[in-house]
């Protein structure tokens, strides 16, 4: 496999780092149509193991075994919302958590030579995924009138499942790691399935 990325690499006068994020973009056209034709309108559970494990999938061939940080990250994330959920607490520790690690992303990014795609360009989407979540669930515990426009369309008053968070997170979306809230992935497709189930 390495010789092919390094003659595309070649052909295309890019590093086979920057061949390797370009054709992970381009992965999640297929991806669409796939999960289009086979996936759609089935169990919300079926979507998330969907998105993981190619989110998973797209991690690994762009950065190896790095894909343990997002995996910590948001286990990490998850426990914080089942220990203290809706608190100020959450918000305050989530942020500095994430932007901590995102931190350490980029310190690890440095001790390369030169300018390199990293595991620390998805960790900074990841990093507002994770924020938004715990922020989306905080305010789902205030007094609706005490929230704004965007707070009413994004709260959430349950805490979602790992296996949603993992979906959520790994979503693969126009192909790219564009910020997705929880809402939007697995609302949009609670609709649609009361839609074709009533």
């Amino acid at each position: 496999m390495s010789g092919v990325l390094d003659a595309l690499a070649s052909q295309i006068g890019a590093s086979v780092e920057a061949t390797i994020f370009l054709l992970s973009l381009f992965i999640g056209y297929p991806l669409g149509f796939f999960h289009r034709a086979f996936i759609h309108g089935k169990d919300e559970n079926i979507h998330h193991v969907f998105f993981t494990a190619t989110g998973l999938a797209v991690y690994y061939f762009n950065f190896g075994l790095n894909f343990i940080h997002p995996i910590a990250n948001i286990l990490v994330i998850y426990v914080l919302l089942r220990v203290a959920g809706g608190s100020k607490f959450s918000v305050v520790f989530s942020f500095i958590f994430n932007s901590l690690y995102l931190l350490y992303s980029y310190v690890e990014s440095v001790k390369l030579e030169g300018y390199s795609i990293t595991w620390s360009t998805p960790q900074c989407v990841l990093t507002l995924r994770l924020t938004a979540l715990v922020l989306d669930y905080y305010d789902g515990k205030k007094s609706q009138d005490k929230l704004s426009k965007d707070q009413k369309e994004n709260f959430i008053t349950d805490i979602p499942s790992l296996l949603a968070i993992f979906g959520q997170c790994f979503y693969v979306r126009n192909a790219s790691w564009t910020t997705v809230w929880y809402k939007e992935v697995f609302g949009f497709h609670q609709r649609r399935v009361q839609c074709n189930n009533g």
